[in-house]
């Protein structure tokens, strides 16, 4: 959408301007987005005045409060509160501000930023501020489409995002999916029930059936490679397995001891002393 800054329009385009206005109404603490929206949010106001019979101005330190009526009222907060009111500069990147708007801005614009007035201006180049009314987009031309096959590198596949579902009709779905599951399963039950053995397939005669076959029994065979239970080997050759684990030097010592007492037929191998021995005998 194209806009054109003119004499007449400037004002206008700068009330609608984003900008965070807090409203002085005694009691209220709404803040407003743009000039013209705290307008229409002083306008309800002025009209629960008027419900309420009375036509009493509510700003702080406000020397005119009591008027006769809702015209009264509209004009005062209009000519004594929001005339003053600061406009900011429509142009984005000014930051100058004005209290007295037609008087002080428009000369602004007409000096400081003449190239812009009287020509149109796309709201999308951002060269002024945004304002709080939606504007629609600027659709382009879509290319036209090639003349023979595209390759597949130039086909892009749209993304495909699940379907969200609020959290109170997701648990209406779950218990509505569980009772058509308890459905399915009683209705399984008394189909099993209700159901009946086929009378029209053949019985097999055992007696019939040759069963005189010999069964052939094989013993287990002897090599490792053909037992199915064997576990299986480590990888440790016959060398390893032969070797004798390392002696300790208390062992050393009480091999040494043990000797000399044999030796001096204090003990005699069989874990009894030789005097025990004689005893029994």
């Amino acid at each position: 959408m194209d806009i054109t800054l003119t004499s007449e329009n400037i004002i206008e385009h700068a009330q609608h301007v984003l900008c965070l206005i807090a409203c002085e109404w005694g009691g209220c603490e709404a803040k407003l987005n743009s000039w013209r929206q705290l307008q229409e949010h002083l306008k309800m106001h002025c009209r629960n005045q008027q419900a309420k019979g009375t036509y009493d101005c509510h700003f702080h330190r406000c020397a005119g409060r009591i008027h006769t009526s809702f015209v009264d009222l509209w004009e005062h907060v209009q000519l004594s509160h929001l005339s003053r009111i600061t406009l900011i500069c429509p142009i984005s990147g000014c930051p100058h501000t004005f209290s007295g708007h037609r008087l002080s801005l428009v000369p602004h614009i007409q000096d400081i930023h003449m190239e812009l007035v009287g020509r149109p201006i796309a709201e999308i180049t951002g060269r002024l501020r945004p304002t709080y009314r939606p504007f629609s987009p600027v659709l382009r031309n879509l290319p036209p489409l090639p003349s023979n096959n595209a390759p597949i590198y130039m086909v892009t596949a749209l993304p495909m995002s699940k379907a969200s579902h609020p959290r109170g009709q997701r648990s209406e779905m779950l218990s509505q999916f569980t009772r058509g599951s308890r459905r399915m399963s009683r209705k399984e039950l008394e189909e099993e029930e209700d159901a009946q053995p086929f009378s029209d397939l053949p019985n097999p005669d055992m007696e019939a059936i040759n069963l005189s076959g010999k069964l052939i029994l094989q013993p287990r065979s002897e090599q490792p490679w053909l037992q199915l239970s064997r576990p299986y080997s480590m990888g440790l050759s016959s060398r390893v397995e032969g070797t004798k684990p390392p002696v300790s030097i208390s062992y050393r010592a009480f091999c040494t001891k043990f000797h000399g007492l044999e030796e001096a037929a204090l003990i005699n191998g069989t874990g009894e002393w030789p005097d025990a021995e004689e005893e029994g005998q």
